[in-house]
């Protein structure tokens, strides 16, 4: 035998080495994708148009509100959000409906509406100045409005919880 040692790199690549660099780069580029830091990912104001700046409509309904407090609710109130304070609207139009939840009907499998005792549901439709900043629409006190964003909201003598279920927005000329 000889005694020449072999000589070999300090380090060896294993298949067990290039499948962790693989999941390495495979999340890598997933997280740049989701994160935007690939390009631009949203819609710039040039993309959306000559007017960045007008009016939103937009609707809440606030569900199983307390007692009469809906009725409370009158045009030209302003309604702040009750957790930031920020100035999202005026009251353009409500209207109260009873509260309404679904059951689960056990003898025929089915969920059926149910009228919630004591409690009102109101349709409110907002207006406020808005702009654009990115892919968000901020209202009036920089508040960001999305459909299915849930609110709570607030107004004299009057608090409610929701969710924006319409948005309809109107340009500066």
């Amino acid at each position: 035998m000889d005694n020449k040692k072999e000589t070999r790199p300090w380090w060896r690549l294993t298949l067990f080495d290039i499948v962790i660099i693989a999941v390495v780069i495979v999340v890598g580029a997933v997280l740049v994708w989701f994160t935007g830091m690939a390009g631009s990912s949203g819609t710039t104001g040039e993309e959306q148009g000559p007017a960045d700046t007008g009016t939103l409509h937009y609707t809440i309904e606030l569900r199983q509100m307390v007692g009469e407090s809906a009725y409370l609710i009158q045009e030209g109130d302003q309604l702040l959000d009750r957790v930031r304070k920020y100035s999202i609207g005026t009251v353009v139009s409500v209207e109260v409906g009873d509260a309404v939840t679904y059951a689960h009907n056990m003898e025929e499998g089915t969920y059926v509406p149910v009228t919630v005792p004591g409690s009102l549901t109101a349709t409110v439709v907002v207006e406020s100045p808005y702009t654009v900043s990115g892919r968000d629409i901020l209202v009036d006190g920089g508040y960001v409005i999305r459909t299915g964003l849930d609110v709570q909201v607030s107004g004299p003598g009057y608090a409610g919880s929701g969710s924006i279920i319409t948005l309809e927005r109107s340009e500066v000329e």
